[in-house]
């Protein structure tokens, strides 16, 4: 076995995240994430453009800033994308998969040879019922969505060997900051130009919502934001009967964040911060300065998913 092991290398993959306008890769030491962010670039692109344009301004940005690999873990962006909280009682696992096509059927209009979907699990302590519960996430898609965004990959040049959603790499930077530590339920925020993800964690279960402005930004429909968050965390504690979410991280870029910040902790009686990443923004023993104007949690969480094994 240790001769196999021996045989195998470890290709390092690039977090990749597009989206409004903006181009963030991330990557880590190959081999060793603990050792830290190897860095971190950023490109534009003009919202609005073909995907032919899109792709020439990632060939530019490998180009330039050298990137070792052209491995990436991508990120799908679409307003056609279903993500929904699920539990059901007294089914199997192996029952799952077609309840859960029908669910996608159902709420993209679409037959399901025309899908992409996957799912994730809660690890929820079991109860005293004798009751099989199964609760978890599940994600669909157009699947012409799906191979638009993988033609994209390929047109730059690239090769995306898995396909996540935004809420997904939140989660995970998350957990890979807390570094397998007991923590507190909170409520994590990742806010862009035209969406923002929420998702309340705990260490067995997450619930997530991701909402679409209906603006070019956030700046008018900020009580529409404020609404929906306060309806999250309601919804989480008195309908799902989680445990009350203690505090809420941001990460992201909006404008005017300091007054949101102010009134999102006045609306939900919670304090409210900007989610730390500091122990991974640290390149060469030198911290890579903070940029409001960039969202870079997503490229990151992204370049922390496992890497690749060859």
């Amino acid at each position: 076995m240790s001769s196999l092991k021996s045989m195998l290398t470890r290709e390092q993959v690039v977090g990749l995240d597009i989206n409004d306008g903006q181009i963030t890769a991330a990557w880590f030491q190959a081999g060793n994430l603990h050792a830290g962010l190897k860095n971190i670039v950023c490109g534009e692109y003009s919202p609005g453009v073909d995907d032919r344009h899109v792709a020439k301004a990632i060939r530019e940005i490998w180009r330039k800033e050298k990137i070792p690999t052209r491995t990436v873990q991508s990120c799908l962006h679409s307003r056609s994308l279903l993500i929904r909280y699920f539990k059901y009682e007294n089914i199997s696992r192996e029952e799952l998969p077609r309840v859960l096509s029908l669910e996608a059927e159902e709420a993209l209009q679409c037959p399901i040879d025309e899908i992409s979907l996957d799912w994730q699990l809660n690890t929820e302590l079991p109860s005293n019922s004798n009751a099989q519960k199964l609760s978890g996430t599940l994600v669909a898609a157009p699947r012409h969505k799906v191979l638009r965004h993988l033609k994209l990959i390929k047109m730059a040049g690239l090769y995306s060997v898995n396909v996540h959603v935004s809420y997904s790499a939140l989660n995970n930077l998350y957990s890979w900051l807390m570094k397998e530590q007991d923590t507190e339920p909170v409520c994590l925020i990742n806010l862009t130009q035209s969406s923002v993800d929420i998702v309340m964690h705990s260490d067995n279960s997450n619930y997530p919502r991701t909402l679409f402005s209906a603006e070019t930004g956030w700046e008018h429909n900020g009580s529409y934001l404020l609404e929906n968050i306060q309806n999250a965390l309601l919804y989480y504690h008195l309908k799902l009967k989680h445990a009350p979410i203690k505090r809420i991280f941001l990460a992201g870029r909006l404008s005017g964040l300091d007054e949101f910040k102010k009134n999102l902790s006045e609306e939900t009686s919670l304090p409210v911060s900007e989610l730390d990443m500091s122990s991974i923004l640290k390149i060469n023993n030198k911290f890579l300065a903070g940029d409001r104007a960039r969202n870079q949690a997503t490229a990151i969480g992204l370049g922390l998913k496992r890497e690749v094994v060859q």
